[in-house]
């Protein structure tokens, strides 16, 4: 495969293909937690209020927490796709706000 910048031709690895393609599908499916997150937060089923609190870490706004929590639930994500060898396009299939209210309870952010 090769891709053209600034006018030049650059022939792309293997390792360099499934290396972008590694970082859009993490870009997706931190995407689909976002979104989790959000919809939970106007539902009012989660809150991150309580973010100076948390035994998760240490973080200095509820900003910061929210985001730390989309990362955690991004990175085990990708991390059970590796382990139990699991299609990506599984992705659409999955139900994101589930993980993110048995997350959300496990570090105290139900509402």
């Amino acid at each position: 495969m090769t891709i053209k910048r600034d006018g030049k031709i650059y022939k792309l690895t293997d390792e360099e293909i499934r290396s972008i393609i590694a970082a859009e599908h993490k870009k997706d499916v931190r995407y689909e937690y976002e979104e989790a997150v959000k919809r939970c937060e106007e539902e009012d089923w989660i809150s991150f209020a309580s973010w100076n609190e948390c035994e998760f870490g240490t973080y200095s706004s509820e900003n910061d927490a929210r985001e730390d929590f989309i990362d955690k639930l991004t990175e085990d994500y990708i991390e059970n796709e590796d382990l139990y060898e699991r299609n990506p396009h599984q992705l659409y299939n999955h139900d994101f706000e589930e993980d993110v209210m048995d997350f959300a309870k496990d570090c105290d952010y139900l509402a």
